[in-house]
């Protein structure tokens, strides 16, 4: 009996194991598409991305349900790509087992900037669902495509000023991230950049802004104009582009790059010459190398060069020599100077030079205190060039441009540099900080510096009371000669405007003799000479003052005025090089 009961389970069991297997293959065999999923709109809206409403919801997607035969989970994948494609590399925006979704500004934006799309331009795009069901990927449902045009704008502001050049007219299909730039290092208004053009090509200015904007050449030659024509070379080469925004001029320079210097084939007395790849856009050369110092200039001339930078592989216009240091033998080297980032490699010994990505944060140079070292000194009962006697400067967070500032008293003719560390040329935190003008001695008031021992000097080539700034990234110097008043309503002029002060050198201080009648007053400062502004941007105003704190840089609203009872007044101001400003006669 017992046996007889066996057989029956037995029996039983494959009963049940034959019709699972039979149920499995018929659900496999009854899977199919019968209905793809019918996309809507639920408002037909364009859409305009803007940094205030990027985290609202932006377009807002239903969609009916696919019909697989049976009752199976489904998923729909929420697809974007441009006009045209025909979805033959589409974006996933996300994917659901809901009928609904809305896309977020943000996601739009982003999608449309890792596209290349310029921030500004209108871009029709196309959105669909595809629908999935289970495990099964093999029997996708796309939906019918719906389109609208979206316009987005820069999540990644560039604090460089940049105008990128587009080929042919700088539509949607453009992608300005691999367009060529030229820059404003200078920051007024005067850009400059290298580039392969073509005769057969139209070529626009486009600045890089929230709002698109291009121009184009003008009803004159060599001006250009917004809205413009198509700006075409008078023939394909490799050029210098340089752009006045100020006077809205332009102008082509033709280039042969070239590298010169001990370490090549022709030492300092001959350029060897790079062959330009316009396909690639880079410069190349292969060449018997031996160690040694070398640069890149164009032309076979001086005029245009490169150097050292910061980092290995990045080219400074201007910098310093370049040290070839590895075996001798023969190399290839290639420059791309397509950006505003200079690179350059050098086979098998180091490769392009990182350049920063737009959303990447400026690396500070590690420093906790700079100062001004050089002949200005003297002024300070310190010996000339001793780092050991640098003057100090103070950090102020308050400046629209938080930066390093100074005040010293100069002599025409007298130079300094800037150091990180008091009584050391050297390096601290890592980082060498020696900075100067990376193109030698210069006697320019602004520009940019280099943490380079081999860098020049500064020169002031007028004697004076100056103001000094560097910002926190220590990348460039100003220097801002100085003119001190009083102002106020017991002062001649009221508060319309100062009455000025006289600079005595030879104690370093500002002096007055004046009748003043009942009221306040407070000091105010302006650019004088050859400098073009103080260093909130120009002029007098009251982002430079003195109040009865004594502290020249804290606003007005922070600083009280000085009580004066009529009189007659012989007023001195005084600061020392860290802006401590002391006041007597009052």
């Amino acid at each position: 009996m017992k046996h007889i009961f066996k057989i029956f389970l037995l029996s039983l069991t494959g009963f049940f194991l034959f019709s699972c297997s039979d149920d499995d293959q018929a659900t496999e065999a009854t899977l199919e598409l019968l209905q793809e999923p019918v996309l809507s709109l639920l408002n037909n809206v364009d859409v305009t991305v803007t940094e205030n409403n990027q985290s609202q919801q932006a377009v807002p997607l239903s969609w009916t349900a696919a019909n697989y035969g049976i009752l199976i989970p489904i998923d729909y994948t929420v697809q974007m790509d441009l006009v045209g494609n025909n979805f033959a590399s589409p974006v996933d925006v996300t994917t659901t087992s809901e009928l609904q979704y809305s896309l977020t500004g943000s996601e739009i934006n982003q999608i449309l900037y890792d596209w290349g799309v310029f921030p500004g331009i209108e871009a029709p795009v196309e959105l669909r669902v595809v629908s999935s069901a289970g495990d099964n990927a093999n029997l996708p449902g796309n939906s019918n495509p719906i389109q609208i045009n979206a316009t987005g704008f820069d999540p990644f502001p560039n604090t460089d000023a940049t105008i990128f050049i587009a080929t042919q007219f700088p539509d949607y299909t453009w992608d300005w991230r691999a367009a060529p730039s030229i820059c404003d290092v200078a920051d007024n208004g005067n850009y400059s950049g290298y580039l392969g053009v073509s005769s057969d090509d139209s070529h626009y200015l486009v600045p890089n802004r929230g709002e698109f904007t291009y121009f184009g050449a003008g009803d004159l030659d060599g001006v250009f104009e917004e809205g413009g024509d198509g700006i075409v070379p008078s023939s394909s080469g490799y050029y210098q582009l340089t752009v006045n925004t100020n006077t809205r001029v332009y102008s082509f320079t033709e280039i042969n790059l070239g590298i010169i210097g001990a370490a090549t084939p022709g030492g300092w007395g001959a350029d060897t010459d790079l062959t330009f790849d316009a396909a690639t856009g880079i410069w190349e050369g292969t060449m018997q190398l031996q160690p040694g110092g070398y640069k890149f200039r164009a032309n076979d001339d001086w005029g245009i060069q490169w150097g050292q930078a910061a980092e290995t592989g990045i080219l400074q216009q201007g910098g310093g020599d370049l040290n070839f240091e590895a075996e001798a033998g023969e190399y290839t080297i290639t420059v791309d100077l397509s950006s505003c980032c200079l690179r350059y490699a050098i086979s098998n010994v180091f490769e392009f030079g990182d350049c920063p990505e737009p959303g990447d944060e400026e690396e500070e140079v590690g420093v906790e205190q700079l100062y001004m070292v050089g002949a200005i000194q003297e002024h300070y009962g310190t010996g000339q060039w001793d780092p050991t006697n640098a003057i100090p400067m103070f950090y102020n967070e308050g400046l629209a441009t938080p930066g390093w500032e100074g005040y010293i008293k100069a002599n025409a003719g007298q130079n300094m540099k800037f150091v990180g560390l008091q009584g050391s040329w050297d390096e601290v935190n890592a980082e060498n900080v020696n900075f100067g003008s990376p193109g030698g001695d210069t006697n320019a008031l602004t520009g940019d510096i280099v943490a380079d021992g081999s860098s020049g000097a500064i020169t002031l080539d007028e004697g004076g009371f100056w103001y000094v700034f560097i910002p926190a990234d220590l990348s460039t110097y100003q220097f801002v000669k100085q003119q001190w008043g009083i102002i106020g309503s017991s002062t001649p002029d009221g508060w319309n405007g100062e009455t000025d002060m006289t600079y005595n050198a030879d104690q370093n201080q500002w002096e007055i003799t004046q009748d003043l009648v009942d009221g306040e007053l407070k000091f105010r400062s302006r650019s004088i000479g050859n400098a073009t502004g103080n260093h909130n941007g120009g002029g007098a105003d009251w982002s430079y003052n003195i109040g009865t704190d004594a502290a020249p840089h804290a606003s007005d609203q922070g600083d009280g005025n000085f009580g004066v009872t009529a009189g007659s007044y012989s007023i001195v101001v005084s600061f020392d090089p860290q802006g401590n400003a002391t006041v007597t006669g009052l």
